[in-house]
């Protein structure tokens, strides 16, 4: 088995849910906004409208991981001996700023939510 191979499926997968979870939670809250708070006064738009960004922000930055995960494997497999790796700063880096953005964007939901209980 080649584990290193194995890594970027276990990185890809990971990285697809992120995406999943940040576009049902988008889709989920802009769908039942008005079901969830009512006729009351929304408090803290702000905090929901940010959180939404962060989420987006997630899915750009998920893909732009997927897309750096492919051309690192592209280019593994062109140059057989070469010493890439899921920590490269290329995969690093928006692999990081997808994680900080999904879970930013969740916090924000929640500290939307308890202002609006």
């Amino acid at each position: 088995m080649d584990f290193k191979e194995k890594s970027f499926d276990y990185a890809n997968d990971s990285i697809k849910l992120i995406i999943s979870l940040a576009t049902g939670v988008l889709a989920l809250t802009v769908t039942f906004l008005k079901d969830v708070v009512g006729q009351k006064t929304i408090h803290s738009k702000g905090l929901l409208i940010s959180s939404w960004f962060l989420l987006l922000l997630t899915i750009l930055f998920g893909i732009w991981t997927n897309l750096a995960i492919t051309g690192t494997l592209n280019e593994m497999g062109r140059n057989i001996g070469s010493k890439k790796t899921i920590m490269n700063s290329n995969i690093r880096i928006p692999s990081g700023l997808t994680l900080l953005s999904f879970i930013g964007g969740i916090f924000l939901i929640i500290v939307f939510s308890l202002k609006n209980l």
